[in-house]
Order: structure tokens, then sequence, then C-alpha cells
């Protein structure tokens, strides 16, 4: 049975790959404040960690060194 803190968890992917789907590329300093309701901040970087391991979520660093994400485009 799947537990209210897993599907919170599974709602905080879900937003940040609907996020950058529709806006493109994020600062990730902000984003957090955008999409992860419900979770703590230990759970949300666990979830984006998760995601970028995946290859689902790229991470990079601008010039000025803010980390900055987007959705890695599917090859197909």
């Amino acid at each position: 049975m799947t537990t209210q803190n897993e599907l919170l968890k599974e709602l905080v992917a879900l937003r940040i790959k609907r996020v950058l789907a529709r806006k493109g590329r994020q600062y990730e300093r902000n984003f957090y404040n955008d999409v992860g309701r419900g979770v703590t901040g230990e759970d949300y970087t666990a979830i984006l960690d998760k995601l970028v391991a995946d290859g689902v979520v790229k991470r990079t660093t601008s010039e000025r060194g803010a980390s900055i994400l987007s959705l890695v485009e599917e090859q197909g």
C-alpha cells in the first residue's frame, strides 16, 4: 500500500517535470518554492537528485555559477 508521503513525493516529481516542460530552463535556487509543496527540503532534494540520476532532468551551471535545471530531450 502506498503511503501519503510516497504519493506526495510522486506528485512533486510530476510537478518538476511539468514545470520544466512548460517553462524550459529554471534556476534551481528558487525552484523548491514553486514545486516543493508538501515535502521537506531534504525529500525534495532526494527527488530532484533521482530525476537527475535517472536522466530525466539535466542540471547545468550558468556562467555566474547558478544551477539551472531543464528536462532532458528524448531521443527518438
